[in-house]
């Protein structure tokens, strides 16, 4: 190996090593707020959309959504799950969360823009599964797939309303 490269090297093992008692000391001197009646930095929220976006589509590649997600019958079935399961967190149209939604963090996300920018097969999967640190939580041992789909078919409905 040439001196430049081991000087490179050792320059990036330095930049690492001081990197991590940087973080180290921002955790163990509790600088950061974790407060829940205090929002997260604008760039930890672009970390975890980008994690949360990456993993859910990574563990949905094998789903395939139902064709009769735009039927009436199944929509007001998911009319009726979202108002009893979703409503006093997410809200709808016209209708806001309820107080408990106020004082999370994050925030339960505004799901007319999860409906326009997410697949089917996304919300399905965070609906079933959950999202740690998040307070979503998954209802795969309270709500049968059949409707978790009516409750996405609802979702999706809702960003036309």
């Amino acid at each position: 190996m040439s001196i430049r490269l081991r000087h490179l090297a050792i320059a990036i093992a330095l930049l690492l090593l001081l990197a991590g008692v940087g973080v180290w000391l921002f955790v163990y001197l509790g600088i950061y707020n974790v407060a829940a009646t205090r929002q997260h930095i604008p760039i930890v929220y672009q970390l975890l959309d980008y994690a949360m976006f990456r993993s859910v589509a990574a563990e949905s590649k094998d789903i395939t959504a139902p064709k009769d997600l735009h039927e009436p019958r199944r929509i007001r079935a998911g009319v009726a799950t979202y108002r009893e399961q979703c409503l006093q967190c997410h809200g709808a149209p016209a209708v806001s969360p309820g107080a408990l939604a106020f004082g999370m963090s994050p925030a339960p996300v505004n799901l007319l823009s999860a409906a326009r920018e997410w697949e089917s097969k996304h919300i399905f999967w965070v609906v079933k599964h959950g999202a740690k640190m998040t307070g979503m939580p998954a209802w795969e041992y309270r709500l049968t797939d059949e409707q978790i789909w009516d409750v996405v078919a609802f979702v999706k409905a809702m960003a036309a309303m």
